[in-house]
């Protein structure tokens, strides 16, 4: 996630309906974020959210999916929003390591969101087909069709 307002917000709704989930910040200490990548690693907890503090060096093989809940941006020298693409190819790599299957989704809702991932799609000369869903029911069957990949 690109603000730790939003991760918060995220997590909090998570806790609410029952996943086991944590949340990481630049903030927490060396020691705490030891612990919940252990805990994520002999399962623990299920879910992790973090801003792009853990884009790169998580080198965890259990990662299955990754969702970005927003397409990662940086500003130019002249101040310009752009798409990141470093970022996103970091997020993004956290699953499907070591051999292993992986998915990466991104969600967004905004247009200016659609063009930064287009700009990012474009840069690494992606195939991928962008499906637009809309409304938790859709979502809800995506998620369940991934589980059966």
């Amino acid at each position: 996630m690109n603000t730790k307002s939003y991760a918060e917000t995220l997590h909090t709704t998570m806790r609410k309906n029952g996943y086991k989930s944590h949340i990481i910040f630049g903030d927490c200490s060396t020691e705490e974020r030891d612990e919940y990548i252990n805990k994520f690693r002999n399962g623990e907890i299920s879910v992790i959210i973090t801003t792009n503090m853990l884009a790169r060096g998580f080198d965890v093989p259990e990662v299955e999916i990754v969702i970005n809940f927003d397409v990662p941006t940086k500003k130019d020298l002249q101040g310009n929003r752009n798409g990141d693409c470093e970022t996103y190819l970091h997020r993004i790599g956290r699953t499907g390591r070591f051999g292993s299957k992986g998915l990466a989704i991104s969600i967004f809702d905004r247009d200016e969101d659609k063009k930064y991932l287009d700009e990012i799609m474009e840069h690494f000369a992606m195939q991928t087909k962008i499906k637009e869903l809309n409304g938790h029911e859709q979502l809800k069957t995506l998620l369940e069709e991934i589980r059966q990949i």
